[in-house]
């Protein structure tokens, strides 16, 4: 097996979604920014200092020393090239994705104008450090290939990492260009300063709606290069969750996951550590009932507002402008928000109060539910079709004249025809999604058959390598 080695002590940053394949088999001084940290266990004592050994959240901000891998760890097994590092500040330890460290080197000046809380404590930290170790700054590393030899006692490598995908075929969003949908409508932009948490593959359609209509925005993504475009078209960049909050009257969270919801929300230099009684948080992560309830709690126990508004579309009604929004929470945050849902949506629709948060999320799973089963049918009847030598693209004709030619259907149907499968609705979402809504069956002890089918089809597509592919790739799960 062959790996890269950087032999030589470098001051890094972790945080980059840049993919590595390489181990430092000494102790190395590194900064950054968790992301996608495995394994939680109990407290023991590493290299004579007392620590706590932690699973930290994707996204959030660190600064970590890399550390020789102890015996006893030396047997996990990643699903990607990590190193075992120690974190300045916090001082525990965890492994962290080495996709997911940069040069603290290049990143150094940007710090340099400090932060606060957590963030504050470890740049001093790893300061202090740089003092007695200025060569850490010298960021020069040499890369070496070797073969692995357990007999030798070698430092055990990780499993190659995967390329990185091929972008030059991807679609760049024109973030400075109206949209059709947007000048039609008649929009008198808030004076409020909004902060958006999230720009994938929802989130930067909807932020880019909200500039186009005049709106003030700072944007934090967990990959901050992604934030370029929409700085030239007028948002200001944060460096933490933290800072946007700070900036911010009104705060919108969008992410994949729940899960990175709340690590955005509770960690480091998170949501929570700088919300007041004067601003408002507006949860648009699909989630379940239960996690808009705990995330309102921790806002209100701030004294500050909450709303969770669910989304229902996709990457490119969210381009357009043309989502439509279900909200509970707060009536007076839903109204302070109208002009910038008039800007993402076609409509917008209140659906409960502070005391019936959760009521949005509930009716966007069972929504999601339907389309998923859906989805997953039309597949597994076109791979049928497939294969009984009647032409596909006549099949979504003959579809497309009948009371089933919904958008949705036809949309998915034309992208299993063309082959290309572009992620206009992950596939990995969606079965995040039926996973949660069969999970609010169940709390309810009510049976969701055909969703919890749906969601172990979705589960095999994902296995078998179609997770970041649109949801119309479940067709290639039954076609082969």
């Amino acid at each position: 097996k062959k790996a890269r080695i950087w032999r030589d002590p470098d001051l890094l940053m972790a945080g980059s979604k840049e993919r590595g394949t390489w181990r430092h088999p000494v102790r190395s001084v590194t900064s950054g920014a968790s992301g996608g940290c495995d394994g939680a266990e109990p407290c023991r004592t590493l290299g004579g200092v007392q620590a706590r050994e932690r699973s930290f959240g994707s996204g959030l901000l660190w600064f970590v020393l890399i550390e020789e891998i102890p015996h006893e760890r030396q047997h996990v097994k990643h699903k990607k090239p990590s190193q075992w590092v120690y974190f300045f500040g916090t001082e525990d330890y965890a492994w962290i994705e080495e996709e997911n460290i940069k040069p603290y080197a290049n990143y150094r000046e940007k710090f340099s104008r400090g932060g606060k809380g957590g963030l504050k404590k470890a740049l001093e930290a790893i300061e202090e450090y740089v003092k007695g170790h200025p060569e850490a700054l010298a960021y020069k590393p040499e890369v070496y290939d070797y073969v692995d030899d357990e007999e030798s006692g070698k430092f055990p490598t990780s499993a190659p990492a995967k390329k990185s995908k091929d972008t030059k075929n991807e679609s760049v969003l024109d973030v400075e260009t109206l949209t059709d949908t947007l000048k039609g409508k008649k929009i008198e932009p808030s004076t409020l300063k909004f902060g958006f948490l999230g720009l994938g593959n929802m989130g930067s359609g909807i932020v880019k709606n909200l500039l186009n209509s005049g709106h003030s925005v700072s944007v934090w993504n967990r990959t901050p290069d992604k934030c370029g475009n929409f700085v030239k078209a007028g948002a200001v960049q944060s460096m933490t969750p933290e800072d946007v909050v700070t900036a911010s009257d009104i705060i919108f969270c969008c992410m994949s996951d729940p899960q990175v919801s709340k690590q955005i929300i509770y960690g480091n230099c998170g949501v929570l550590s700088q919300m007041t009684a004067a601003k408002g948080f507006v949860e648009m992560t699909t989630c379940d009932p239960e996690h808009s309830r705990d995330v309102a709690e921790a806002i209100n126990g701030k004294e500050a507002r909450y709303l969770e508004a669910q989304i229902q579309g996709n990457k490119e009604l969210a381009k357009d402008g043309n989502l439509v929004i279900l909200a509970a929470g707060d009536r007076s945050l839903f109204e302070d928000c109208a002009s910038c849902f008039t800007a993402m949506a076609t409509s917008s629709v209140f659906v409960g109060t502070s005391g019936e948060v959760g009521n949005a999320s509930k009716i966007n799973l069972l929504l999601q539910a339907i389309s998923g089963v859906s989805i997953a049918a039309l597949g597994e009847c076109m791979a049928v079709c497939d294969r009984t030598g009647i032409q596909l693209s006549d099949f979504t004709k003959i579809l497309e004249k009948t009371q089933l030619a919904s958008p949705l259907l036809l949309g998915k149907a034309k992208a299993i025809v063309e082959g290309s499968f572009p992620p206009e609705t992950p596939l990995s979402h969606i079965q995040k999604d039926l996973r949660l809504a069969v999970g609010l069956g169940d709390s309810l002890d009510t049976p969701m058959s055909l969703s919890a089918t749906a969601n172990e089809v979705y589960k095999h597509a994902k296995r078998i390598g179609y997770a970041d592919h649109d949801v119309s790739a479940v067709y290639i799960r039954s076609r082969f």
